[in-house]
C-alpha cells in the first residue's frame, strides 16, 4: 500500500516477527503497527525497538472499535494514531507529517492496556 506511494516498507505479521524484521533489516524511520497483535501489543513493539533506535517515529493504527474519540489520525510529538480503516491518502499524509518533522521522541507511548 505505501509502497506504491514511494515509501520503501518491510512486512511482519506479528510483533515478534517485526523484531526479526528490524534486526535484519534495519534501523527504519518509522514503525507502523496495529495497536493489538498477535503475541505483542504495538506499544511494547515500539518500546523495544526504541531501545536501539531512540527517534523511531510511530503511527499506531486502531480497529474501527478502539478509541473512537480519534474519528481522524492524530499527531503527537513523533507518534501518531490512525484507525486502520484511514483511506490511504490519509495515512500517506500521517506518514509523510512524521518523516518531516523533526519532533524529539520524548512522547509516550500509550499503555498497552489501553489497547
Amino acid at each position: 500500500m505505501l509502497g506504491n506511494q514511494g515509501f520503501v516498507t518491510a512486512t511482519a505479521f506479528d510483533g515478534p516477527g517485526a523484531l526479526q524484521v528490524d534486526a535484519r533489516l534495519g534501523p527504519f524511520e518509522m514503525l507502523i503497527a496495529a495497536m493489538e497483535m498477535p503475541d505483542m501489543a504495538g506499544p511494547e513493539l515500539a518500546r523495544k525497538i526504541r531501545l536501539r533506535q531512540p527517534n523511531l517515529k510511530v503511527v499506531f493504527l486502531t480497529s474501527p472499535a478502539q478509541r473512537a474519540d480519534h474519528a481522524s489520525p492524530s499527531i503527537v510529538g513523533d507518534c501518531a494514531l490512525a484507525k486502520s480503516s484511514t483511506a490511504l491518502d490519509g495515512l500517506t499524509q500521517v506518514v509523510a507529517s512524521l518523516l518531516s518533522s523533526s519532533a524529539a521522541s520524548d512522547a509516550r507511548l500509550p499503555d498497552d492496556s489501553t489497547a
